[in-house]
């Protein structure tokens, strides 16, 4: 099983429930699955937080369920391209460019790893129709 295949079925999901003051989770999900495979029993500070602890989990499930990929994700970069960076219903900023207007747009799918980097569907309220981009072409501030 290579890299692509393993991170296209395999990813962390880090979810908002809880009050303040820890009041993030993660959950770690298989394609086409509607419950985790595995989930946080901890709650954490910040987003940034609960992310990089769902890195690890995903990087120990990978090691002892799929042995043969131990090697590929055996550093911190490679979880990396497990996890979206965006969340669905979160405002993303788009660099303008000569054929995309920039500005503010919702996140509106997850979409899986292209060479390399996830992609996600956006919508502008400027605009009727839907863009696919590239995580590296979205900010979160503008």
């Amino acid at each position: 099983m290579n890299r692509s295949s393993v991170a296209s079925h395999l990813r962390v999901e880090v979810k908002h429930r809880w009050a303040a003051p820890k009041r993030y989770t993660w959950e770690i999900f298989s394609e086409g699955k509607m419950l985790p495979l595995e989930e946080s029993t901890d709650q954490f500070h910040s987003w940034e937080e609960a992310s990089q602890a769902g890195k690890k989990a995903l990087k120990k499930l990978i090691a002892t369920s799929l042995p043969q990929t131990k090697a590929i994700y055996s550093n911190e970069a490679a979880a990396d391209v497990l996890m979206h960076k965006f969340k669905i219903g979160q405002t993303v900023y788009l660099e303008r460019s000569l054929a995309v207007p920039g500005g503010a747009y919702v996140i509106t799918k997850k979409l899986p790893e292209r060479d390399g980097e996830f992609e996600y569907r956006i919508k502008s309220v400027n605009e009727p129709h839907e863009r696919v981009v590239r995580e590296s072409q979205l900010k979160t501030d503008f």
